[in-house]
């Protein structure tokens, strides 16, 4: 049996397909990966609404590059996140916070950081706007 030249071509660029999808699969596993760690943060830190904005732009811009996603195209960032198989970092680093907040009301009641949650600073505050940092209270 014989083949045909069209028949190898597409053979062949059906095979460089499947690897271009691997490839990218890689591409998106190890990013998040590398940067799930830095998603941690979110666990601890007071997370507004313009830091939240900020993370999340970066991260859809990494994903676009990852995907090759030109300007010109109209893609959604939700259709981004079903190509990658993600979803929004608010939800992530709710998640995330609800599970550590979990872990740590698991601990005896004599641990520190289950008694963090419940501490009480002592005194009055002074004048002006509260601050944002731990050192700074």
């Amino acid at each position: 049996m014989e083949c045909s030249s069209d028949a190898i071509v597409e053979s062949a660029v059906w095979h460089l397909i499947e690897r271009f999808t691997e490839i990218k699969k890689d591409a998106v596993d190890l990013f998040a990966g590398v940067y799930a760690p830095g998603k941690v943060v979110g666990e601890t830190w007071r997370t507004t609404k313009t830091t939240l904005q900020n993370i999340q732009s970066f991260y859809n811009t990494c994903l676009r590059r990852i995907f090759n996603i030109r300007w010109p195209e109209k893609i959604t960032n939700e259709e981004i996140w079903k190509r990658a198989v993600q979803e929004p970092l608010d939800i992530q680093i709710r998640r995330r916070k609800w599970g550590w907040i979990g872990h740590i009301l698991r601990k005896p009641p004599s641990s520190t950081t289950r008694q963090a949650l419940t501490w009480n600073l002592q005194g009055k505050r002074k004048k002006g706007r509260p601050r944002n940092t731990w050192s700074e209270a």
